[in-house]
């Protein structure tokens, strides 16, 4: 039986957090500075498989504080 997951094609935001093993406020962040690409359906946000792929495949710099 396949993973629920791989039929799927949108992810909430906690979902993505779980996916990629990061917190909810970093997922929030990178959707607010649109390094992570959402589909807007009424209010919710959700963020597409292939766009979650692209994501966890890129290098990604680290910010200072």
């Amino acid at each position: 039986m396949p993973d629920q997951n791989e039929q799927k094609l949108l992810f909430t935001r906690r979902e993505v957090a779980h996916l990629l093993s990061l917190g909810l406020r970093t997922i929030d962040g990178l959707i607010h500075t649109k390094e992570l690409r959402v589909v807007r359906i009424g209010r919710k946000a959700l963020v597409h498989k292939d766009e979650i792929q692209r994501f966890a495949r890129r290098d990604h710099e680290t910010r200072g504080v």
